[in-house]
């Protein structure tokens, strides 16, 4: 992966003009930390998690970069709770997961802003969950088995009818609805 570089007068005496200045890539594994990492600044982020990391509240990623660096082998890399909406990330499945975003069985959720990169069969699965709000987002899923940009979905044991509403979108895998 690459780290972000920028040039910039650190001292602002043109004493450090040209001297490079490295945003900080971090490692995290459980929402907390995220929320730490996010307060702090740092844009590059890693989330070391084999399963879903669950997003439990609202949470403004400030333009960060979430990075799955596990394999999840079952669902999604980010599982979005009732009442929460995630905004202004990237959201970067690096290939290990089958979905960026998950909406499962919740209410009164969605995302704002987001870039989700990957989930190797959809960005983003509405699976069971109602008045979820997908606004102002760019959708790239990517890899051989992608069926979907956006699923819409009755999984197994789940019996209401999703319900989505999407908005200023981009859909960014063509050959998929």
């Amino acid at each position: 992966s690459m780290t972000s570089v920028a040039f910039a007068d650190k001292t602002g005496d043109g004493t450090g003009a040209n001297t490079p200045v490295v945003l900080n890539e971090v490692h995290v594994d459980s929402f907390s930390d995220l929320k730490d990492a996010i307060s702090n600044g740092d844009k590059v982020i890693y989330v070391d998690v084999t399963s879903s990391l669950t997003i439990t509240e609202s949470l403004d990623c400030k333009g960060a970069e979430l990075i799955l660096n596990k394999t999840i082998s079952k669902g999604s890399f980010l599982l979005i709770s009732s009442g929460c909406t995630l905004s202004n990330a990237v959201v970067n499945t690096n290939g290990n997961a089958k979905h960026g975003v998950q909406f499962y069985r919740v209410d009164n959720s969605g995302l704002s802003g987001v870039t989700v990169e990957g989930g190797y069969y959809t960005s983003v699965i509405v699976n069971g969950a109602t008045d979820i709000t997908l606004t102002g987002c760019t959708f790239e899923p990517s890899g051989a088995d992608v069926y979907a940009n956006v699923e819409y979905a009755m999984g197994k044991d789940v019996g209401t009818t999703p319900q989505v509403s999407v908005s200023s979108c981009t859909f960014g895998n063509s050959n998929v609805p």
